[in-house]
C-alpha cells in the first residue's frame, strides 16, 4: 500500500495538466458565446454550440466559480478573462435590482425566460460571487453575495423548523417546488441544503460575517443530525417542512460530495465532523463502488444496494475528492484504494480523449451518452475535482516504509 500512496501523491502534476489542457482549455475554446455574451446554453460532444438553448443561473454561476477558483490555483490571465465574462453576464442578465436575487433562466440572447428564484440557483450565485471576490478582490461581487444571502435568509429561513424554504416567485412569494428537484409543494431537499452549506462556507471565508457563520453552523448540524441517516451512513434526499423524511433512493454522488463539504464547513467553523464525514464515505465505498470495472454507480435503493449503475460525470468527480478527503481524515488505506479505483475509471473511460472534457454518462453497457455542456454540465465538478486533488496531494506526506 505504501507504493500506492506514493503513486497517488506523484500523480499531482497529471491532475494539474488535465485541469489545464483537458478541461479548462475545452471550455475556453468552445464555451464563450461571442454573439450574445456569457456562455452557450449547451454544447455537443465535439464542443459545437447547440443553437437556441437557454442559459441558466446555475450554469453561469458555476462558470464564475470555476474560472475564479482556477485562477486562484494557477493565475493564468485567460482564467481572469473568463471569470470577468461570467460575472458581467450574470450581473447584466440574471440580476434583479428591483426585488434582489437572481432569475432562474434566460434565453440564448439573454432575455428573462423564468424569473423564479429557487434557492438552489441563489446558492450558486453566492458560491460564484464569493469565489470571484477571493480571486480578484471585487468588492461589488462580495456585496452582491452578502445581499443575496441577506434576502434568502430574511425571506427563506425557516425559524420554526430550521433550514430554508426553497422555491420562490420573482417577488419572493413562496411557490411549489419545481419537478426538477424531485418533490412537490413546500417540501425540503438534501440537494439544495448541501449546496447552501457549500456556498455559506465560501461566503464565510470571504466575509467573516457573523450571521453567515451562525447559519452555516445550523446547516452543519442539520446535515449531521437530520439529513444524514447515521444508521445507514447515507443522506436522505427529501423531507416534509418539519424534516420528517420521505422515501428516497440513496444518491452515492451526493453522499460522497457531502462527506467532504462537511469537512470544509467544519474546518472554517472549527467544528469536528470527522466521524459523520467518514461514515458517508465508508458507505459509498461499501455500496456504490464498482470494484470490478471501476468508478461509482449513480444510485442505490433504501437498503444501499446499487440499482442505477450508470457512471455519471459529476459522481466520479466528487468521489475522487471525497475518498481523498476520507484518507486524509483517517489514514485508512482502503480510501486510497477507492480513490485509485475511481481515478483509473475516469482516465480510462469517463474522459473523452478524442474531443476533451468528460462524457456526461457511461451506460452499464459501456456506451457514452449525453452532451458536453448544458444548463447543468459545466467545468464546475470536473475542474473542482482536479483543483482539490492538486491541493490535497500537495499536503499529503509520503508515509515511512515499514521494515
Amino acid at each position: 500500500m505504501d507504493n500506492e500512496i506514493v503513486r497517488v501523491i506523484d500523480s499531482r502534476d497529471r491532475h494539474l495538466s488535465h485541469l489545464t489542457y483537458g478541461i479548462m482549455a475545452f471550455w475556453i475554446e468552445h464555451g464563450p458565446d461571442v454573439g450574445h455574451g456569457g456562455f452557450y446554453g449547451g454544447l455537443d460532444r465535439k464542443g459545437n454550440p447547440i443553437p437556441f438553448l437557454p442559459k441558466s443561473l446555475v450554469q453561469h454561476a458555476r462558470f464564475l466559480w470555476s474560472f475564479s477558483a482556477a485562477y486562484r490555483l494557477d493565475p493564468q490571465p485567460v482564467y481572469h478573462d473568463m471569470a470577468d465574462r461570467s460575472f458581467n453576464f450574470l450581473r447584466e442578465r440574471f440580476y434583479d435590482p428591483a426585488r434582489l436575487g437572481w432569475y432562474y433562466l434566460v434565453s440564448a440572447e439573454g432575455l428573462p425566460l423564468n424569473k423564479q428564484k429557487h434557492l438552489y440557483g441563489q446558492s450558486f450565485a453566492i458560491y460564484g460571487l464569493s469565489e470571484y471576490f477571493l480571486a480578484f478582490g471585487s468588492e461589488e461581487a462580495l456585496r452582491l453575495a452578502l445581499e443575496t444571502f441577506g434576502v434568502i435568509d430574511e425571506l427563506g429561513h425557516d425559524s420554526q423548523w430550521r433550514g430554508y424554504r426553497e422555491s420562490f416567485s420573482e417577488e419572493w412569494s413562496p411557490i411549489p417546488q419545481h419537478p426538477d428537484y424531485g418533490v412537490s409543494g413546500d417540501r425540503k431537499t438534501m440537494n439544495t441544503h448541501i449546496h447552501l452549506l457549500e456556498s455559506f462556507t465560501n461566503l464565510y471565508r470571504a466575509s467573516q460575517d457573523a450571521t453567515v457563520k451562525s447559519r452555516l453552523e445550523e446547516l452543519i448540524d442539520l446535515c449531521v443530525n437530520t439529513i444524514t441517516d447515521t444508521k445507514r451512513g447515507c443522506a436522505l434526499q427529501f423531507f416534509e417542512p418539519d424534516w420528517t423524511p420521505l422515501p428516497s433512493p440513496v444518491s452515492y454522488g451526493h453522499d460522497i460530495e457531502l462527506s467532504w463539504l462537511l469537512t470544509e464547513a467544519g474546518d472554517v467553523c472549527e467544528i469536528s465532523v470527522d466521524e459523520p464525514s467518514l461514515s458517508l464515505a465508508r458507505a459509498v465505498a461499501r455500496n456504490g463502488l464498482d470494484r470490478e470495472n471501476g468508478g461509482v454507480f449513480y444510485e442505490g435503493d433504501e437498503g444501499g444496494k446499487a440499482t442505477r449503475k450508470q457512471k455519471v460525470w459529476w459522481v466520479q468527480a466528487e468521489a475522487l475528492v471525497g475518498f481523498l478527503n476520507a484518507y486524509a481524515l483517517s489514514n485508512d488505506d482502503s480510501f486510497i484504494n477507492a480513490f485509485s479505483n475511481v481515478e483509473g475509471w475516469v482516465f480510462a473511460r469517463q474522459v473523452d480523449r478524442e474531443y476533451g472534457e468528460w462524457h456526461q454518462e457511461i451506460t452499464p453497457e459501456g456506451e457514452w451518452r449525453g452532451e458536453k455542456g448544458s444548463i447543468w454540465k459545466t467545468p464546475y465538478h470536473t475542474a473542482r475535482a482536479c483543483m482539490e486533488i492538486v491541493r490535497r496531494l500537495s499536503r499529503l506526506q509520503i508515509p515511512a516504509f515499514k521494515v
